[in-house]
């Protein structure tokens, strides 16, 4: 028994503790048994042996360390698999997170999607209106040039026709022709055509041109060359101011046409009063 008689006593666990207690005189221990450091493989190997060497203290002693250092890898393999159970269970709920981020991301990436067609849609509505307000601008510059060409047209018509000037009357004489004095239709157009001449016979076009074209040279024609009392008072208003005619001329025509039209031969008829300012 190598000098060793006593019992052997385990610490720890029901299986033996980190090192065997000698009953009596734990220094009898034999020096093989003390180190815990020595491998499984080993301690195997030496239980194996004892027993076939027929020694049951040193082969229990030997079976018991083998069984405390299996209870010390056991209970290492069982804190490792808590650890790594722990660590599957963190993994999980990171894969869970992980999980509802990705959804996120494809909620976002899919809004992102519809937004970005979205906003395409409106760059192409805005594109294509810039190309419809480029165009209208381009219609407006063109009505613009048009415009400004016609009113230098007019301007140059107006420049050319523009009537010649009235010549007065010299010294007592006073030709100038009074419609007031008409009696009849015939006087009234008599006057009519005397006015033409004494603007200094114009030409029909000129008349017309003189008018604003309000009558067209042929209507003056027709209208000089007529005895009867025209039936309308801008025309002879028309050929008034195309004879270069005042506005007193005009008002003296205007009179001397209401009053036969409304068929009175007196010449004395004047004008009415105005009509008062709180009866208008």
């Amino acid at each position: 028994m190598n000098g060793y008689t006593g019992p052997l006593v385990y610490g720890g666990n029901s299986r033996g503790a980190d090192r065997p207690l000698a009953g009596r005189a734990a220094g009898n221990a034999p020096s093989v048994w003390k180190g815990p450091t020595r491998t499984q493989t080993d301690l195997r190997e030496e239980a194996s042996r004892l027993i076939e060497a027929r020694d049951p203290e040193a082969s229990l002693t030997a079976a018991a360390l083998y069984l405390q250092e299996a209870d010390r890898i056991f209970a290492e393999a069982a804190r490792q698999f808590s650890e790594a159970l722990h660590e599957r269970q963190e993994l999980q709920v990171r894969a869970r997170e992980l999980d509802e981020t990705l959804d996120i991301l494809l909620m976002r990436r899919v809004a992102l999607e519809a937004l970005e067609s979205k906003l395409m849609a409106q760059n192409e509505a805005l594109e294509s209106r810039v190309a419809s307000l480029r165009a209208r601008e381009g219609e407006v510059m063109a009505q613009k040039e048009a415009l400004e060409s016609e009113q230098k047209r007019i301007r140059r018509r107006a420049i050319e026709a523009a009537p010649p000037p009235m010549f007065p009357d010299s010294g007592p004489l006073h030709l100038r022709p009074n419609p007031r004095m008409a009696l009849t239709s015939d006087d009234f157009m008599r006057s009519l055509r005397t006015l033409r001449g004494w603007a200094g016979n114009r030409s029909l076009r000129q008349i017309s041109e003189q008018s604003g074209h309000r009558i067209s040279s042929s209507g003056v024609r027709n209208v000089l060359n007529a005895s009867t009392l025209p039936d309308r008072l801008e025309i002879v208003d028309a050929i008034v101011m195309g004879c270069g005619g005042t506005e007193e001329d005009r008002a003296a025509f205007a009179s001397a046409w209401r009053r036969l039209y409304m068929g009175s031969t007196d010449s004395t008829v004047t004008d009415m009063d105005p009509v008062p300012h709180e009866f208008e």
